[in-house]
């Protein structure tokens, strides 16, 4: 009888350890299924892994919108039902989305900006935008460091600057040395 008891007691452990995990697995697969679709403009921004940003211009449904962090300028269009009589060549189209940014999409009948030449020297470098050559053009950036900071903000990008010292290898002096050079 004792026996009988005991693993009627294990059987009872096993059977709730095993709903314990399934309830957990079945949480933690919603999460992620909520995560990878883009909040509808009437939700709050809770989730902090969204950002806000703003499309006008020749698109079809201009406004502000919620989106992923990660995506770029052509995630963008097609969230704001796409182009109507777009100049994308204008664009890069591959360009990161920061939040509470502007994105103008111009039309046919419009130039492409032209950037002035003495801009660069004095503009700031955006790290969750700027491509290798131009990290690099920063006092203790070489080639290695660069690529890691494109690899780290693939996951996600910078929210502010400071957390450019979570990229392996810039520390806090390095950071000093680079701080009014760069911006989000």
């Amino acid at each position: 009888m004792k026996k009988l008891i005991i693993i009627t007691i294990l059987i009872f452990i096993l059977f709730m350890i095993n709903t314990y995990m399934t309830r957990k697995k079945d949480a933690s697969i919603e999460h992620n299924e909520m995560e990878s679709y883009p909040l509808e403009d009437n939700e709050s921004e809770e989730n902090n892994d969204n950002i806000k940003f703003h499309i006008k211009g020749a698109i079809n449904k201009p406004g502000v919108y919620t989106i992923n962090y990660g995506s770029v300028i052509e995630d963008a269009i097609n969230l704001a039902g796409g182009a109507n009589n777009a100049n994308l060549n204008c664009l890069n189209l591959a360009q990161l989305i920061i939040p509470y940014q502007e994105i103008y999409i111009p039309n046919q009948a419009e130039a492409c900006p032209i950037q002035a030449e003495g801009d660069n020297a004095n503009s700031l470098i955006n790290i969750n935008t700027a491509n290798k050559d131009q990290l690099v053009s920063l006092p203790g950036i070489g080639e290695n460091k660069a690529q890691d900071i494109i690899n780290f903000r693939k996951t996600k990008p910078f929210k502010n600057i400071e957390e450019l010292k979570n990229v392996n290898g810039i520390g806090d002096n390095l950071f000093e040395r680079i701080k009014d050079k760069i911006t989000i």
